[in-house]
């Protein structure tokens, strides 16, 4: 019997570098670097100017008036990528988006909005997680 909990579900292919640019194709079983692509985006992080970015509210204010929407409904279970009101971008490694969407754009990888869609529902955000929420307020 496995420890892992949910080591029999089946899982998405992972992906691998095809070069040394931002490509990716998937292979199975392979091993994502977590380590090494924390580090690099430390690195473009450094390199980066800071921002004070009035759009990034607005993409998140966005990504919750869209919530339930089709436009997130498609990539329900994945983190998307969100930047000026629109999608760019889908996937399951948070690391992997921002690292690729920063370089594309040329931004500090904090500007990006990255949001997993968990799925839609008739409430707002607030009214969800005030739905969920212990009667003695934890």
């Amino acid at each position: 019997m496995s420890t892992f909990p949910y080591e029999d579900e089946p899982r998405e292919p992972e992906c691998v570098p095809i070069n040394d640019h931002d490509e990716v194709t998937p292979v199975e079983n392979a091993s994502i670097d977590y380590r090494g692509l924390s580090l690099l985006l430390l690195e473009l992080e450094k390199q980066s100017p800071s921002w004070n970015d009035p759009e990034e509210l607005a993409d998140w204010n966005w990504f919750d008036r869209m919530w339930g929407d089709e436009v997130l409904t498609r990539h329900m279970g994945k983190n998307v990528v969100i930047r000026n009101r629109q999608v760019l971008d889908a996937g399951m490694n948070v690391l992997e988006l921002r690292l690729k969407w920063a370089k594309k754009l040329q931004v500090h990888p904090g500007q990006l909005v990255i949001a997993f869609v968990d799925g839609p529902t008739e409430s707002t955000l607030e009214e969800y997680y005030a739905e969920d929420r212990h009667p003695d307020g934890f």
